[in-house]
């Protein structure tokens, strides 16, 4: 096999061999310990003890699978379903945001056969490198078009656009890359730096959403996922980077206050995920059209104020805090910023205002 070395680990190894040594003894469980347990379980009569009860019993009616079969279906069971388990994996962001429980299970039942059910060092050492395996080839990049709402009212043609597009790319942080809107198919694929997709993909996707790939500027960001959890992941990362762009357009003022407030009504419906020369089309319920005057001087203060860059950055950092407290107050400054009452949008304006007097 494939050696694969990652710097993420596991964050807390100990609670998951806690977790996996008791649930080794549902492996090892007699058929009358089950029997106890159904007793027990139709006994306490709630909702979840019902599930199980229907789950045991359909095993145990099936007049084919052997002692050691029902154990093993029942330690698997209890892989996918565990509350403890669960509970641990959520606390791990590698596992969690690549796998689901329905994945994870046959992956620990794997390594826990390799290592004879021995829940120590070695486990753990086997389960980063199986998970870091599956990961090494898992990187999706996604093009999200982006629309900014000043522009939105002017033809193609004005100087100023055309100045973004000499400009080229702008790097907004490590994460983050925004692309002018490109004329074709190859420069997209130039300009994105991604490889050649199919011709007949490109034009399908191209008149189904409006000319989404080529029609408006494209942030680039790129996703890590195993499974096909990668539009799930891409609207989340995307949802984080229009929080903090909100929140650092609004607090330097550069908000083109000449609009109304309508970003909810977004001509943008799709994003689009790239892995190869395979790309997807995803359906889009955020709006991704900002109140923003498209410039080269707005965007220098935005990439020349640290915090910006930095707090975009933030949403892959495993070991950071901020999904916290920071988190929410991001998104709901956002939330308010974009609804139709003027009354929540001009608190958030005049918060930003305050703050910045106070800082100058």
């Amino acid at each position: 096999m494939t050696t694969f070395t990652t710097h993420h680990k596991l964050i807390n190894p100990p609670a998951l061999l806690k977790v996996l040594r008791g649930l080794e003894r549902i492996r090892t469980k007699s058929e009358e310990t089950f029997i106890k347990e159904i007793e027990l379980l139709k006994a306490k009569n709630d909702e979840d003890s019902i599930e199980r009860l229907n789950f045991l019993g359909a095993l145990f009616n099936e007049q084919d699978y052997s002692s050691q079969e029902i154990n093993e279906l029942l330690w698997l069971f209890e892989l996918e379903q565990n509350p403890q388990l669960i509970k641990v994996i959520n606390l791990e962001p590698l596992l969690v945001n690549n796998f689901s429980e329905y994945e994870l299970a046959p992956l620990i039942k794997a390594v826990a056969e390799e290592v004879n059910y021995k829940y120590d060092t070695i486990f753990i050492e086997r389960f980063e490198q199986k998970v870091a395996y599956l990961l090494q080839d898992s990187v999706h990049t996604i093009l999200a078009p982006i629309l900014f709402k000043w522009e939105s009212l002017f033809p193609k043609s004005l100087c100023y656009i055309e100045e973004e597009l000499q400009q080229g790319n702008i790097q907004l942080s490590d994460n983050f890359v925004l692309i002018p809107a490109q004329s074709d198919q190859t420069a997209l694929v130039k300009a994105t730096d991604i490889k050649p997709i199919s011709q007949e993909r490109f034009e399908h996707y191209q008149r189904t959403s409006g000319d989404a790939l080529t029609k408006y500027d494209i942030l680039k960001f790129e996703v890590q996922c195993y499974s096909d959890r990668d539009w799930e992941l891409a609207v989340q990362k995307l949802n984080w980077f229009i929080w903090v762009f909100d929140f650092f357009m609004t607090y330097h003022n550069l908000q083109a206050t000449l609009l109304p407030n309508n970003t909810k009504r977004s001509p943008i419906k799709h994003i689009f995920s790239v892995k190869g020369e395979h790309i997807l089309r995803h359906p889009l319920n955020t709006s991704n059209v900002f109140p923003f005057h498209k410039s080269s001087d707005n965007f220098s203060v935005l990439t020349t104020d640290p915090l910006f860059s930095f707090m975009l950055d933030r949403y892959e950092k495993e070991e950071c805090e901020i999904r916290g407290k920071f988190f929410n107050g991001l998104h709901f400054f956002s939330k308010a910023l974009r609804e139709d009452d003027d009354i929540q949008n001009v608190s958030m304006l005049r918060i930003c205002h305050r703050s910045n007097l106070q800082c100058e």
